[in-house]
Formats: structure tokens, C-alpha cells, sequence
């Protein structure tokens, strides 16, 4: 059902990119909406980060939370590593003598290995990996539980949004990022990971700000990432998650609080300060218990063009 999930999210990218119709979508939806999707994201992110620190096991995979007696009081070593991630990237990000999250991360896995080093198990070689094709019936589940919640989220947070925020970093630099090429990358994405048994994927605005605001500048960071990825899952693929166990919650706490923060200045910066209300409209929405982004840009999009038919409405007024 997943692998036939991305194969639909695939053709839903494409027919809207190969219409053009996703063109018209980041045209019609107005900026503070876009500003709103950003900040909420931000809301978001924190919410996780601070989960992460406080209320999450120690290691990721683990079953329980460590304590140090500190005079006699036992104080989290997720809060204890978490502040110490959050030191290290500010330091770093200030004198940035080596990149803020490689630093963070490496801290984090060395803790990791301190710690719980004994019991982790490494093997060398990647996973195994086979192709294969959904059965009809994965196709209906699929288009019904993933891709109709999923399609909104995606052209607001991974298109519209993605594409914005990129142009507010970079400028005329970001001339190429267009929302018919980001979704056609996204349509390259989703089809190997349906045919390859991979999860669905999307951009986002999010790890565009995280990038940005550790130093990424230019596409070799990414080639980087992508060499590293690629390296570990060659050499340790098939004990991906003994890997993944000797990370701290709390490190990924801190990256996430770090890029939430920088993501709600960028929901601030609209152009007229009465567009805020909106931006906090579709903020509200998507942190409630039952909103999520998607549903939040559509109360903004109502709140929006409703603020804007009012203005019409009143200047009617005021010249009759």
C-alpha cells in the first residue's frame, strides 16, 4: 500500500506539473498563506523538538529516559545533551570553523557510543533490496488513506511553500526553483521509491531552512549529504537501525528547536502587517489537536480572500 502510494503521489505530480495546473496553484495562493504554512511549520517543529528533549527515550530506539545525580538530584540527560547540542550549533554557527549540524551530530553518536557502544551490533554491507509491484487493490487503499491526505499537505509545505522560501533565501539565484521542476523532482522521487519498496517523499520548506541556516550555500553541501547517505547505506545498510540507536533524542531536539526558530521568522516577514492575522490563522489550525498543515492553508485561504472581499465590500461603501 505505501510502495503504491508514492507510485500515485508520482502521477499526481506529474499531471499536475505536465498541466501546468500547479503553476496556477502558487499564483492564486497569496503570500501570507504561504507566510502562514511557514510559521506553522516552525509551531511545529518546536512542538517536536521540545518532545524530543523532554518526554522521548534517551536514544532513539531505546525504551527509557537516563538520569545523572548532580548533588543529589537527578537531573535528564536528554535536557543535559540537548542544551549541550544547542551550545555547540550556536558556537559553531557563529564561528563556523566546521559545519554547526555535522558537529552536533558527531557529538551526538559519540555520546551514543559512550554510553550504549557495548551493545550495538554492527554489520558491514548494505540491505538487501528487491523491486515489486503493488497489487490492484493496494492502488484504492493507497489513493484513499495516503495520497488524498497527503496531495494537499504536499503542494502546500513541499511545493508552493518550498519554492518561496527558497526565492526569499537566495533571490534571482533561486530563478530555476519552479514549481513545475520541484514537482517533477518529487515525481522522479516517488516513482523509484514506489518500484523500489521506498517510502513516498516530498520537499519541504523546512529542510530548505535547515540547510540554509547551517551554512549551506551552494549545491555542493547537499552533493555531500547525498555521498554520505549513500556511503552509509553501502557499508551499514543492513544494521541501519543499530545505527540509528546510538543518536540522543535530544541532539535531533536541538537541530529541529534551532530550525523551527528560524522557520517562524521567516512566517513574520510579510508585506502589509495586517496579513499576521492570517499567518496566525493557519498557524492556530495546523498546531490543533486535529489540524495539520494542509488544513490550516485552507482556513488561511478562507480568512484571506474573506479579508479581502470585506475590503472590497467597504471601498463599495465608502464610494457610494
Amino acid at each position: 500500500v505505501i510502495a503504491a502510494g508514492a507510485l500515485l503521489m508520482s502521477l499526481s505530480l506529474f499531471l499536475l506539473a505536465s498541466s501546468r495546473a500547479i503553476e496556477y496553484l502558487n499564483r492564486v495562493v497569496p503570500q501570507e498563506v504561504v507566510r502562514g504554512v511557514q510559521f506553522g511549520l516552525g509551531v511545529l517543529l518546536i512542538r517536536s523538538a521540545t518532545g524530543m528533549v523532554f518526554t522521548k527515550p534517551f536514544l532513539v530506539g531505546g525504551e527509557g529516559r537516563r538520569y545523572l545525580d548532580l548533588a543529589g538530584f537527578d537531573v535528564s540527560m536528554g535536557i543535559l545533551v540537548g542544551l549541550l547540542s544547542v551550545m555547540l550549533l550556536l558556537l559553531f554557527l557563529w564561528r563556523p570553523l566546521l559545519p554547526a549540524g555535522a558537529v552536533v551530530a558527531a557529538v551526538g553518536v559519540a555520546i551514543g557510543l559512550a554510553l550504549e557502544g557495548e551493545g550495538v551490533r554492527l554489520s558491514l554491507g548494505p540491505a538487501a533490496m528487491g523491486f515489486a509491484w503493488p497489487e490492484a487493490g493496494d492502488f484504492s487503499k493507497a489513493f484513499v488513506v495516503l495520497v488524498i491526505p497527503q496531495l494537499p499537505l504536499t503542494l502546500t509545505n513541499a511545493v508552493i511553500a518550498t519554492v518561496d522560501t527558497a526565492r526569499t533565501y537566495f533571490g534571482e539565484d533561486a530563478r530555476r526553483v519552479t514549481p513545475v521542476r520541484t514537482s517533477l523532482s518529487m515525481v522522479a522521487g516517488n516513482l523509484w521509491a514506489g518500484v523500489a519498496g521506498g517510502l513516498p517523499m516530498c520537499h519541504g520548506s523546512g529542510g530548505l531552512t535547515a540547510h540554509y541556516r547551517m551554512g549551506a550555500r551552494s549545491p555542493v553541501s547537499t552533493t555531500i549529504t547525498g555521498a554520505l547517505l549513500v556511503s552509509v547505506a553501502l557499508l551499514f545498510g543492513s544494521s541501519a537501525l543499530a545505527v540509528r540507536s546510538l543518536v540522543p533524542y535530544a541532539v535531533l531536539g536541538a537541530l529541529l528547536l534551532y530550525v523551527g526558530v528560524q522557520h517562524l521568522l521567516l512566517g513574520l516577514k510579510v508585506k502589509d502587517p495586517r496579513h499576521l492575522v492570517v499567518v496566525a490563522v493557519v498557524a492556530a489550525v495546523a498546531a490543533a489537536p486535529f489540524g495539520n498543515l494542509a488544513s490550516g492553508a485552507g482556513a488561511g485561504l478562507l480568512a484571506s480572500w474573506g479579508g479581502r472581499l470585506i475590503g472590497v465590500v467597504l471601498e463599495r461603501r465608502k464610494a457610494a
